[in-house]
């Protein structure tokens, strides 16, 4: 388990936007997450990124763990080129390979032992971190984004929302989080974009919580679905369409159990009414009694 919340809770002003959701993911997995809109679900994101504080409940988070985060809407922007914008991901790397460059030229002048120990150092870590293949990855999510050749060298602020929004997931993917926290991530894709951002999710080696509302690409990727309705959560140990069934099977049995709620809230109504037409103390007070225990009754909600 890399990531978990319990009985989280968060109000705004006098509405209570999330009453209880708990869940955990694990490492690798792929889950969705459902609500209607306005459900709570960029909220719940919020918290788990520590932009928000919870009113209750607690997140649990295993040391060390990188989240990254796709907004559904954001004012992202830079004065980079497209291509310098997704390579500014590997500015470690590209310091350490011009670090190792530079030791090439002075071991070319003058070599010494601590001058080729500390090549022989560098260009393993260099391997490590997969520089060899940093270039080749640029290119690949460009092309898998939709980019052709000749957009690489444009301007990020000469963009339009929608390819800037590429951008932005382009330099998350890349970034290689722990944990990929994603809002509505194919809401700027074609056909061909949101096929190849299926294969590269589900070879990531993280885990994801994606919020969507293509149900195709949820269910060819997740494996298990949280919903938060009402600011509940329930969990779902299965894709989307496994949600939509388990639901249909859930609302089914709340609505009898509300039928029969109502049903006996109506019949305890007539017996109180019954006793105090009598209008003698003790059925009042009869029906007193059965008025009281409605009051205390909770209520299900009308599914």
């Amino acid at each position: 388990m890399i990531l978990s919340a319990s009985s989280l809770g968060k109000d705004f002003d006098d509405k209570t936007v999330l009453k209880d959701v708990t869940f955990h993911l694990e490492e690798k997995e792929k889950m969705a997450l459902i609500g209607v809109n306005g459900a709570g679900k960029t909220t719940f994101f919020r918290i788990l990124l520590g932009e928000l504080e919870p009113d209750r409940g607690s997140v649990s988070i295993v040391r060390g763990t990188r989240l990254g985060y796709l907004p559904q809407i954001s004012d992202y922007d830079s004065p980079n080129l497209i291509y310098d914008e997704l390579r500014s991901v590997f500015a470690p790397v590209i310091r350490l390979e011009e670090e190792i460059r530079g030791l090439e030229r002075r071991i070319s002048a003058a070599p010494t032992d601590a001058l080729l120990e500390r090549y022989a150092r560098l260009t393993e870590e260099f391997e490590a971190k997969r520089g060899y293949e940093m270039e080749s990855r640029i290119r690949g999510v460009l092309k898998g984004l939709g980019f052709k050749d000749e957009e690489y060298s444009l301007p990020v602020s000469s963009l339009s929302g929608g390819q800037k929004a590429r951008v932005m997931l382009g330099k998350l993917l890349l970034s290689e989080p722990d944990v990929l926290l994603m809002d509505e991530p194919t809401n700027h894709l074609d056909i061909d974009a949101t096929q190849w951002l299926e294969g590269y999710l589900a070879s990531f080696p993280g885990a994801c919580m994606i919020i969507s509302h293509d149900r195709y690409f949820l269910d060819r990727l997740c494996t298990r679905t949280l919903e938060i309705e009402r600011g509940v959560s329930t969990l779902y140990n299965g894709n989307y369409s496994y949600y939509q069934n388990g639901k249909a099977f859930r609302e089914k049995i709340r609505m009898r159990e509300y039928e029969a709620q109502q049903t006996e809230i109506k019949r305890q109504e007539e017996i109180a009414a019954r006793l105090r037409s009598y209008n003698t103390e003790m059925f009042i007070k009869r029906a007193q009694s059965r008025e009281k225990l409605l009051a205390k009754m909770e209520r299900i909600e009308k599914p």
